[in-house]
This record gives structure tokens, sequence and C-alpha cells, in this order.
């Protein structure tokens, strides 16, 4: 009998000594706000949040469901990191537990370096992911960034290797030609072949508003892409107009072939 009172008589001093270490931790540190239900639940009181520019905290706190009034040890970090990951702006997440009373949420969000036009409209990030389809208020704030062309496709088709790897190679190819065109930033679209290759559709040497169309093919970009600037700048020194480059002849690489306008 004298041992079980004993053992009442220490387990209320562990919980007032944890209600007192809390209180304290509460005292000092300033921010945290210790909830202490008739249960004995202890709820998250603070959420710091990381990396997020284009999000808002509220936007972010929503997708990890850390709206509503949860407790801290009921919470799962590996469940929040899996909903934060569901929303098609975050690449990557971590989420930790701090106690007493405190989730720090960490966060990378993704970036559109590139528009792919395949029926709808996305925004792709540098892995080739089609991660959302552009709304009218996207394609504002987006600026002037790569445009891929792929045959109609659906979100799920979109999100498969081998439509990544052409969006991939799409993006390596726009890199190449803003390297060597940067006047053609915004005003060229690379059309995306699973079989033939890319194409491209770019502007005159002048930037005219004709558009040529150039059959480049894989590989040995750079090459190809030098002959192509010193056939524009012929043809707008001769004040004609091209309309077809191929430069994909995998018998003859180094062959350039080109069509004219009718009267140029």
């Amino acid at each position: 009998m004298a041992l079980r009172k004993r053992r009442r008589s220490v387990r209320r001093w562990l919980v007032r000594g944890l209600l007192v270490t809390l209180a304290l931790a509460a005292l000092c540190g300033g921010a945290w706000v210790v909830v202490l239900a008739k249960t004995g639940k202890i709820f998250v009181a603070d959420v710091n949040v990381t990396g997020a520019s284009r999000l808002s905290d509220e936007e972010i706190l929503d997708a990890a469901g850390l709206t509503e009034r949860v407790g801290i040890f009921t919470i799962d970090p590996a469940t929040i990191t899996k909903d934060l990951l569901g929303h098609p702006w975050i690449r990557s997440a971590r989420v930790r537990r701090v106690l007493p009373t405190r989730v720090d949420v960490t966060i990378r969000e993704r970036v559109a370096v590139a528009l792919l036009e395949a029926g709808d409209s996305f925004l792709v990030d540098d892995e080739g992911t089609a991660f959302i389809k552009a709304t009218p208020r996207a394609l504002e704030a987006l600026g002037p960034v790569a445009r891929l062309t792929l045959p109609r496709r659906d979100s799920a088709e979109l999100d498969r290797e081998p439509e990544k790897r052409l969006v991939r190679e799409g993006l390596l190819l726009a890199r190449d030609v803003a390297r060597l065109f940067p006047h053609w930033t915004g005003k060229f679209k690379v059309l995306l072949h699973p079989v033939l290759g890319p194409r491209l559709l770019h502007p005159q040497a002048d930037s005219a508003r004709s558009l040529v169309e150039t059959r480049i093919g894989r590989g040995r970009w750079g090459e190809k892409l030098t002959r192509l600037k010193l056939l524009l700048e012929q043809a707008a020194a001769e004040r004609r107009r091209l309309e077809l480059v191929i430069l994909d002849n995998e018998r003859h690489p180094d062959r350039v072939t080109a069509r004219f306008a009718a009267g140029g």
C-alpha cells in the first residue's frame, strides 16, 4: 500500500514538474504559448515557414493542413511533408517538430523556366516537369521564357519519363539558342518530336515578323546554330526571306539546305 502511495506521489510530482517546465519555457521564450486542454493535450502554437517567395504562409499552412488547432504530438511530419509535396508549386519540403509547441516547415518552390504548349499550356521547371496549367495571370507574370510545343498531351501523359526527356531536350536546345541569339528571347519556339528531333520556329536575322522553320535535329547544336546564324546574316544582306532551313541531314551533317520565300 505504501509503495502504491509513493508511486502516485512520484507521478503527481512528474506531472507538476512538466507543467512548471512548460510554463517557464513559455515565459522565457516569449513567442511560445502553451495551450493545455483538460485532457492534457499540448497544441501547436507557432509554425515557422522558410523558403517561400511565391507562396504565402497561409497557402503553405493550408497545404500542410495546419490551419486548425492540432496537438504537437498528434502531427505526423512525414504526412505533412507528403501533403505539401502535393502542391504544384512546392518542389521539396521538410517538416520538423520543435518542442514544446513549434513546427518548422522548410520548402523549396518550383521556378517556371518555360511554357509548354501541348493542347493546353503548362508551366515547366528545369527538370522538365510540366507542373501546372498556365492561367492568364501566370502567363502575364511569366515574362520572356523558353517556349516549347508538343502534340496534345494531358497532365498524366506529360508526367511520363519519355515526355519529360523530350521537354528536357527542348530546354537544353532553347538554352543554346538563347546564348547565340539573345535578341530572340521570347520570340522563338522549340517544336518537339520524339522521332525526328526538335525544330525551331524563329525570326529572320532582322527580327522581321515573318518566321523561319529550321529543322535542327539532335546533337551538334552549337555547330548547327553557328551555320544558321551565318545563313541568316547572308540572307539579310541579300534582302531575301528564308522560309525553311534543313540542318538535320544525317548522311551529310555539315550540309545546309535552305528554301527562300517566292520573290525573295
